[in-house]
């Protein structure tokens, strides 16, 4: 599990002992984290991909967060793809993320070539973890 997969159950963890906001439990969280890197902090793939998995209501012991949109929206439309793919075939709990990825913009119908930026570090992460409603 890499360090925004931990962020993430880090996220959680902290939204379960009282924290209300999905957005300042991540930010808590990535400060535990990366104490020395502001740009790790912020970056916004891994952050809107947790934030749209609390807004779609996935996250086991958290309520439903409120919707996020634009180009952020994009993020939390890839980590409940990735959710549904692992409803469907939970195998692929078991690959690394760049092949779920992979699999997830195959069945969007996305060019192979649109990278990945922690998005699925965070899926998986916490589906290990057994955070994520099945």
């Amino acid at each position: 599990m890499n360090k925004y997969g931990l962020t993430a159950v880090r996220a959680v963890e902290l939204l379960r002992a009282g924290l209300s906001e999905p957005e300042s439990a991540w930010k808590q969280a990535a400060k535990q984290m990366f104490p020395e890197s502001e740009s790790s902090r912020a970056k916004a793939c891994p952050k809107t991909t947790f934030l749209g998995l609390c807004s779609a209501g996935l996250i086991e012991g958290v309520p439903r967060a409120s919707e996020i949109s634009g180009d952020d929206g994009l993020n939390a439309n890839y980590a409940r793809d990735a959710v549904e793919l692992l409803r469907s075939e939970p195998n692929w709990a078991m690959e690394k993320a760049g092949d779920v990825w992979k699999e997830v913009m195959r069945r969007l119908g996305n060019a192979p070539t649109k990278r990945a930026n922690g998005q699925m570090d965070v899926v998986l992460a916490l589906w290990a973890a057994g955070m994520i409603l099945r």
